[in-house]
């Protein structure tokens, strides 16, 4: 099924009912980390304090996430994946925004958010946390393909903590990712394109249902909104079954104080089930 898809979506969206079961379970203890915009993720605290290693697939130029959830957990190790960045990368784009013609484009606002990036880069990504200049595939169709097998080759832990955006990829690894959700505690995964993909996107959820309860969900603004409401870019949360105590069913989102949009000049998402 592929839906016509609209910009500039009403700020209520009542979702269809077929997709009541994506309605998240009551948490008391669900904290923000990360950025207050677009990086910034809901995820229930308890996780937090479980969690010894924290995977990122997906990091590109923001790992508020990343810090933040380090900030709360001192001594995490963290292992991030994402092919396409690199401290050359970095500097790289530092230093073209010293060339008089892009400095004219940019303006010294870009400027020092790129010499900020180039020199937290290798600030950050030292001792604990280490960046994997891999791409997660399911296969290793390339050189720099790194598998879930691979990644949770890397650690012997139990405690493991996911979160994972690499825009659409997603699909093709969470089986995978649930063969090892004995160590998985919990994920925030970003499904992208869930109009054109409905179908793979409602049984990639309910796959991870079988092990997991729906902790969150927020809708991406940056995105467009599908005829029948559902963002096309939705961010949830997922928790191991056994930590999930049934309190009944949000039927509204987003929560305040907790909730921000990605795109702080648009109006936030408002889900309705």
């Amino acid at each position: 099924m592929t839906l016509t898809s609209i910009r500039l979506p009403p700020r209520k969206l009542r979702f269809p009912p077929d997709l009541n079961f994506i309605a998240p379970v009551e948490l008391g203890d669900l904290i923000r980390v990360g950025g207050q915009s677009d990086g910034g993720y809901v995820i229930p605290s308890m996780l937090v304090e479980k969690t010894d290693i924290l995977i990122s697939f997906g990091i590109s130029k923001d790992w508020s996430f990343e810090a933040n959830f380090l900030s709360l957990r001192p001594g995490l190790q963290i292992h991030a994946y994402d092919h396409t960045i690199s401290r050359a990368y970095f500097m790289r784009h530092a230093w073209r925004s010293v060339d008089g013609r892009l400095f004219k484009k940019s303006g010294i606002r870009e400027l020092r958010k790129r010499v900020r990036l180039a020199l937290d880069y290798p600030r950050f990504f030292s001792g604990n946390v280490k960046h994997y200049q891999q791409r997660i595939h399911n296969r290793k169709d390339l050189d720099l393909d790194a598998t879930i097998e691979d990644v949770l080759a890397r650690t012997n832990s139990e405690k493991i903590f996911i979160k994972m955006d690499i825009e659409g990829s997603e699909y093709r690894v969470i089986s995978d990712l649930l063969k090892y959700s004995s160590r998985i505690l919990g994920m925030v995964i970003e499904f992208h394109d869930t109009d054109p993909l409905r179908k793979t996107f409602v049984s990639s959820v309910k796959n991870l249902m079988e092990k997991y309860e729906i902790a969150h969900i927020h809708g991406n603004n940056f995105g467009y909104v599908s005829i029948d409401n559902v963002p096309e870019s939705m961010e949830i949360t997922f928790i191991r079954k056994e930590f999930a105590f049934y309190n009944g069913r949000r039927t509204k989102l987003p929560i305040p104080g907790l909730d921000r949009p990605n795109s702080p000049t648009n109006p936030d998402f408002c889900i309705f089930f």
